[in-house]
């Protein structure tokens, strides 16, 4: 008995949720697409969506943890193109995009999140948030997100090992739809698009930061914004802010910066 009990926790503990397929043609209704140009088309051999200047979401996906994967192509001209997750609405979500035409380049690629509208990649930039890879121009490569808790692994053409490492989903953990993105210049294409949920093991381990230096300004109280007029002349704004705004407590990020978008 005592035996039977061990097999059934070993296969308790290792269920995997199967992949769900999202395909690209006109019988499927599962994609909300919002673009300024998109059609369902065979590139490279393959059925498969062009995306330029917008989003592909999957309409009835709720992901918190998982994995996304799919396959991008791109002709090299300069663009912005990737996944998105944790998606609230086309102004607040979770952002990897890859920069075809810094190929090779420390930016070739980037993390960021979007808060209401405001991209913050010029926040988030540098080697905790993308790295050099050189792309295959005008042929497949596989890309793989992995997403678990407040971190998340990328992958791309080599799915054993992750590139890139994102330390903090600035978004924190949250549940959203899942997507595609593209932005107004050069067009993506994109096949072979699944997502699966699940808490995945991360290969990486979350980044141990120093302490801000001494004397750095650790907590802003931030104000709801106001019109300049409105203050124009004062001379004691602070009184006059805290008097009539209620003040939100905002503790600065690694870098000494407050994300007030």
């Amino acid at each position: 008995m005592r035996i039977v009990v061990s097999l059934l926790f070993i296969v308790s503990t290792s269920v995997v949720v199967a992949a769900q397929s999202i395909p690209f043609n006109s019988d499927s209704d599962r994609w909300d697409i919002k673009a300024r140009e998109s059609k369902i088309t065979n590139y490279l051999g393959r059925d498969s969506l062009m995306l330029k200047g917008g989003q592909a979401i999957v309409k009835d996906s709720d992901f918190e943890d998982g994995t996304i994967e799919f396959d991008i192509a791109f002709s090299g001209a300069r663009g912005f193109m990737g996944g998105a997750w944790r998606w609230q609405d086309a102004g607040n979500y979770e952002d990897f995009y890859m920069r075809p035409h810094q190929s090779g380049l420390p930016d070739a690629n980037q993390y960021q999140p979007v808060f209401n509208g405001v991209a913050s990649w010029q926040l988030y930039h540098g080697a905790d948030y993308g790295t050099a890879i050189k792309y295959d121009v005008n042929k497949w490569m596989p890309v793989k997100i992995v997403v678990s808790g407040a971190s998340a692994e990328i992958y791309i053409k080599d799915l054993k090992k992750p590139l890139l490492f994102v330390n903090e989903l600035k978004h924190g953990k949250k549940s959203g739809k899942v997507g595609l993105i593209a932005s107004n210049f050069a067009p993506a294409y994109f096949s072979n698009f699944r997502y699966s949920k699940g808490m995945p093991k991360l290969l990486g381990k979350p980044k141990v930061y120093e302490a801000e230096a001494p004397g750095t300004v650790t907590i802003w109280n931030i104000s709801k914004p106001f019109e300049f007029k409105e203050i124009e002349g004062m001379k004691d704004l602070p009184a006059y802010v805290e008097k009539v705004y209620d003040l939100e407590k905002m503790p600065v990020e690694i870098g000494g910066f407050v994300n007030i978008a």
